[in-house]
């Protein structure tokens, strides 16, 4: 069963999904968490993978295969995060 959430504007349960960068820190939680749990997941990671403990290609990619990479900077991660979690609330 996928796990769900009450939307408190609509009292409908709606699908859940953790967005994350994959930032060492509370984002891999997050994304451990997830995996350990079966919450789908998704999100933009900078080009190869790249990650402070994971720097060369795959990086990050290798553990969370459903991130997708970003062309540039860690910034633009952010960025494209933001975005999807702003479209997905609506």
């Amino acid at each position: 069963m996928r796990p769900t959430h009450v939307d408190p504007l609509a009292d409908e349960y709606l699908p859940m999904i953790l967005l994350s960068g994959g930032q060492s820190g509370v984002d891999r939680v997050a994304l451990d968490a997830a995996l350990a749990h079966g919450i789908d997941y998704g999100g933009w990671c900078p080009k190869g993978g790249w990650a402070e403990d994971f720097r060369e290609p795959p990086g990050l990619l290798a553990k969370y295969p459903k991130l997708k990479e970003t062309p540039c900077s860690p910034i633009r991660r952010s960025a494209r995060n933001g975005m999807c979690a702003t479209r997905m609330r609506v």
